[in-house]
């Protein structure tokens, strides 16, 4: 089941356009998510990298049955840390953070765009966190 997250600093802009499929307005939403907690702690590069999965159930737009065209989405690493453990003195560190895949969706239950994503977190002798992710998502609805 997805990691549920509070967002930071959203914005939706609201625009009139003449879209596919009888589509007339479009919502462009930006914004933050924060406290995603995905990390990896490693001490002897034997610990497995982590994928965790997020959902983000946006407040706006609200639309009826029918209403909702499409949706894309993009996430950007806003945020992460990267502290190496220095023993064993010469052994290889690293890390791999990454976004594993983004999509947007109409939620049928409330007739809200859910955003959903993976991200990727590995490290080997080290402490990798990403705490925070930018995020855009364009919704097409005919209003």
């Amino acid at each position: 089941m997805p990691n549920s997250v509070p967002i930071e600093s959203k914005q939706t802009m609201r625009v009139l356009v003449s879209g596919p499929d009888g589509a007339n307005t479009m919502f462009i939403t930006t914004g933050l998510a924060s406290a995603l907690n995905a990390r990896v702690m490693d001490t002897d590069a034997t610990t497995p990298a982590s994928n965790p999965n997020y959902s983000i159930l946006l407040d706006e737009p609200r639309l009826n049955p029918g209403q909702f065209r499409g949706a894309t989405a993009t996430v950007g690493l806003a945020f992460f840390n990267f502290d190496e453990n220095p023993l064993p003195v010469g052994a290889g560190k690293g890390a791999s953070i990454g976004i594993v895949s983004v999509g947007a969706a109409l939620d049928n239950e409330t007739g809200l765009v859910k955003l959903q994503f993976q991200l990727h977190v590995g490290a080997a002798r080290a402490d990798v966190e990403l705490s925070r992710i930018s995020f855009q998502v364009i919704t097409l609805a005919a209003l």
